[in-house]
């Protein structure tokens, strides 16, 4: 084939296609079919085809139960999902339930050992300011018994001086010097009294009386 047959056989595709284009687009509800010659791409026959629209129409038709088959298959697939999901969801919720309620126990054991703590903390003190008041209280009670024990030492120091007193004035040393002393004392009396009665010529009382008689 020459350039010019080229020329012209692409020439008439270009007008078969923009024809085929047209109708297409003009009569899209008509059922058609297109013939070609490819050998000498001359002319481009179409022609309406008999029982074709039915043919689509029940196409269509299958088509669309196909559509709402695929679509329920879907929707059984995502309901498979939504089950699965919820479950998973519902067995999350579970186990956060199951962590939660455990939590909470925990802190509520926490917290009971924490207040048993405080609370023996909190008598212990009061244990350690009893003992300190307890203290306070043996150690000034000691020191009053100290200083009515240094009084109660001074005054058995001084009846004891008393008692060594009476023991010494009490010992038979003492007792015969006393007397001793004593008889010296009264027989010394007794002659100044004698001589201050009778005088010095010796007379007495007793041979007065008995010269007279």
């Amino acid at each position: 084939m020459t350039d010019g047959g080229k020329e012209i056989n692409y020439h008439f595709n270009c007008q078969n296609q923009e024809a085929e284009s047209n109708f297409t687009k003009n009569n899209q509800n008509i059922p058609y079919e297109i013939f070609r010659n490819d050998t000498t791409a001359v002319e481009v026959i179409v022609k309406g085809v008999t029982g074709k629209r039915k043919k689509m129409t029940d196409t269509s038709y299958v088509n669309t139960d196909n559509r709402i088959s695929s679509l329920i298959k879907e929707v059984e697939g995502l309901k498979r999902k939504l089950d699965e999901a919820k479950t998973n969801t519902d067995e999350i919720r579970e186990s956060f339930l199951t962590v939660a309620v455990e939590l909470k126990r925990q802190l509520d054991r926490a917290h009971q050992r924490e207040i048993k703590e405080q609370t023996k903390i909190f008598a212990l003190q009061l244990e350690n300011l009893k003992l300190r008041s307890l203290l306070d209280s043996k150690t000034n009670l000691i020191k009053k018994l100290m200083k009515e024990l240094i009084s109660v030492k001074r005054v058995v120091k001084l009846v004891s001086r008393g008692f060594d007193c009476i023991s010494m004035s009490q010992s038979p040393d003492f007792i015969n010097n006393s007397e001793t002393e004593y008889r010296a004392f009264e027989k010394e009396l007794q002659n100044g009294f004698m001589m201050n009665v009778i005088g010095p010529d010796g007379i007495t009382f007793d041979s007065t009386i008995s010269n007279k008689l």
